[in-house]
């Protein structure tokens, strides 16, 4: 090789060099950068977390923030965080960059992270909860459904709480019930959120609700039957002790065939565990549903 081309090579290499992307924990480990992580008063949507990063090193860095990264808050009473969308970012020499970070919650009776808690970066999580988060990430499903998915595995919560309206919703539902092994259910269930950073219509304007409420304000569902000869019905809702809630029909008429009973009931009351929808004639129990609030 010729002087020339030799050089013209080096050229070349000097213009194709590609940066080794590290992980934010990775460039933290090796004290190559600084972060402050703060929550800040902003939605779901928005990215509670707000990161301050700061390259110390005296290269460039190409950085990437995976998703189901943990984030770990400093009090007690907030929720700790798992990330469901990632960055990807590069900081030249002595730089600094801010990020608002799309975390979901992953400790349901703990306050919402709120404005000006302090938290610190965690590993990524493995599991049912990273893969969730992944499919969050991949649909743009960072919301009040996506919420709700990761609390069915962080917090047991039941796959009824999960509202999905779109296709990609249901698709999520019905993969958390997969995973958790268990039918998707046939309700869906709605509870009160108050004005907190967790609700669709957070406005933080408005007086601010620390805690995302678990108490129920409405259930819905298709609640189908079959019969093979003609029958007076009676439908309510009952609780576990099996005092009556609600009754929405009495001794109404139906014929030989299958039926879907199209089931809503909001209250405004305060209910948690199984309840059930019962379908009975006079005092046989026809068929009945457990639903969870």
């Amino acid at each position: 090789m010729n002087a020339i081309t030799f050089f013209a090579t080096l050229l070349l290499l000097s213009h194709t060099q590609t940066f080794a992307a590290l992980t934010l924990q990775e460039a933290l480990k090796t004290n190559k950068v600084k972060v402050k992580l703060t929550s800040n008063g902003k939605s779901l949507e928005e990215g509670m977390i707000t990161a301050d990063i700061h390259n110390i090193s005296m290269t460039r860095l190409d950085l990437t923030i995976p998703v189901a990264t943990k984030l770990n808050a400093s009090s007690d009473d907030r929720q700790n965080l798992v990330l469901v969308q990632e960055e990807v970012f590069a900081l030249a020499p002595n730089s600094k960059k801010t990020l608002d970070l799309k975390g979901m919650c992953i400790q349901a009776e703990n306050m919402s992270p709120g404005e000006d808690v302090a938290y610190t970066l965690g590993d990524v999580l493995q599991g049912d909860i990273a893969e969730c988060a992944k499919r969050i990430h991949k649909n743009k499903l960072i919301n009040s459904c996506g919420q709700e998915a990761i609390w069915a595995f962080s917090d047991n919560h039941d796959v009824g709480w999960i509202n999905a309206n779109s296709e990609q919703e249901r698709a999520l539902r019905q993969f958390v019930a997969d995973k958790k092994g268990v039918a998707n259910p046939w309700y869906t269930t709605a509870h009160q959120a108050g004005n907190n950073q967790l609700s669709a219509n957070y406005n933080p304007t408005q007086p601010v609700s620390e805690y995302y409420q678990r108490s129920a304000a409405e259930i819905k569902g298709d609640f189908r039957w079959k019969q093979n000869t003609a029958k007076r019905l009676t439908f309510g809702v009952y609780d576990a002790s099996g005092q009556l809630i609600r009754k929405f029909f009495e001794n109404k008429t139906f014929e030989q065939g299958e039926f879907t009973f199209n089931f809503y009931y909001k209250t405004t009351q305060g209910l948690n565990g199984t309840y059930y929808a019962r379908l009975t004639a006079g005092n046989e129990v026809v068929q009945e549903a457990p639903f969870t609030f």
